[in-house]
């Protein structure tokens, strides 16, 4: 591992998180999705497409750090 490297951590994955503006929307849609499939969705179909989209937000801000991540290290 290179010296100057970090060691992941909380905080450095918030904060690339928040580096990149499609990556902090995808992030922060997965909360108000969870919510409404949780609290406000009565429907059982309903629920699925929320629970869905609030997995989707989700995976996609992780994939989003992830490759920015391997992008900056290969260049």
């Amino acid at each position: 591992m290179d010296k100057n490297s970090s060691h992941p951590n909380l905080p450095t994955y918030l904060r690339a998180l928040w580096n990149d503006w499609l990556t902090g929307m995808c992030g922060a849609l997965s909360v108000p999705f969870t919510a409404i499939a949780v609290l406000w969705a009565h429907a059982p179909s309903a629920k699925l497409l929320w629970g869905c989209l609030a997995i989707l937000a989700f995976v996609m801000a992780g994939y989003r750090v992830w490759s920015n991540e391997r992008n900056q290290r290969t260049n």
